[in-house]
């Protein structure tokens, strides 16, 4: 995990993860996974970050091939992997486009516009309901933490999109941005259950009673919760 970290590049770091699995029997990888999700929740910070890599499952089949993707999941259920699983297992996820919100230019227009530093633009399209300009709008460089913010707090926003944010390397690794895709109930699960080795305990004991969320990501909270103030006391 340490070789990991040190890697510069995300891409690079999924890159290599991938090469280090199939070099593993499914089942020895899965085992694996598992040992990983359990270090991150007991807060090993190397461990954490890659448990952010196995959110990304585009990339993880390009570095793995399907095949092998597929093994290691079917590993993970026969194990009973729990934790890794539900990382790795993509749910259905929604889009929610709300009745007259889509926009009458056309995509190629808007993703072009998404690329200009105009601040008119970037809050024209903040809900666009299409993952792909909102995904080049992450790479805008006056798009500002407080906009992103808007975007994944929103009630309207699709589970794809909120996904392309906790995907951006550029913004998941701020804290509020982790806390809001937690408590949107539309950020797919798996998404939210990655990000919460991440969270204060504070915000994990808010989070254990707020109805809003699934009651899997509540059950989680409250683990990670008797986890930490186990921990604290064997101090």
């Amino acid at each position: 995990m340490r070789r990991l970290s040190a890697l510069p590049d995300p891409g690079m770091r999924v890159a290599v993860l991938g090469e280090q699995l199939k070099e593993l029997p499914s089942a020895v990888g899965a085992e694996l996974l598992e040992v990983i999700c359990q270090e991150a929740e007991q807060g090993d910070p190397f461990s954490q970050q890659a448990c952010l890599h196995l959110l990304n499952l585009e990339a993880l089949e390009e570095a793995l091939g399907l095949k092998k993707l597929w093994e290691i999941q079917r590993a993970l259920v026969d194990g009973g992997c729990g934790k890794a699983l539900r990382l790795l297992f993509q749910e259905e996820t929604r889009a929610v486009v709300p009745e007259g919100r889509r926009s009458e230019k056309g995509l190629g227009f808007r993703i072009s516009q998404a690329r200009r530093p105009a601040q008119r633009l970037i809050e024209q399209l903040l809900f666009d309901p299409d993952p792909r300009v909102v995904k080049i709008l992450l790479g805008n460089p006056r798009l500002t933490e407080a906009e992103v913010l808007k975007i994944v707090s929103s009630p309207r926003v699709s589970s794809t999109v909120l996904e392309a944010v906790a995907l951006d390397p550029r913004w998941r690794d701020r804290y509020l941005v982790k806390l809001a895709l937690v408590y949107n109930p539309l950020t797919p699960t798996r998404i939210a259950l990655g990000f919460l080795p991440f969270l204060l305990i504070q915000d994990l004991t808010e989070l254990a009673q707020e109805g809003r969320v699934s009651g899997l990501v509540r059950a989680e909270a409250r683990k990670l919760l008797h986890l930490r103030k186990a921990r604290r006391s064997d101090l």
